[in-house]
């Protein structure tokens, strides 16, 4: 994953946990469950915003290698009457 994606997910995960945070302790939670499902959701959440980006990223490559297969195939379909020597070799 591409170092700027790293730090979105740390940045944003920390922002979520901040907003966590203030949103428990203004509903009356205790420090100790306020700052532990921060914490959590701190250390968790750039795991899970990392393979979604994975997921997008693999997706786009996928894409790009059926393209390329298929035009690899048209190609070795238009040279099929070629004589071996003048194949494009692999």
């Amino acid at each position: 994953m591409p170092m700027h994606w790293r730090r979105a997910a740390w940045f944003t995960s920390f922002a979520v946990a901040v907003a966590l945070t203030v949103w428990m302790r203004g509903a009356g939670y205790g420090w100790f469950a306020t700052l532990g499902a921060a914490f959590v959701v701190w250390v968790v959440l750039p795991f899970v915003i990392s393979q979604g980006c994975a997921a997008f990223v693999l997706a786009s490559m996928h894409q790009r290698i059926s393209r390329a297969d298929e035009v690899a195939e048209r190609i070795d379909q238009a040279t099929k009457g070629l004589p071996p020597e003048e194949r494009p070799q692999d």
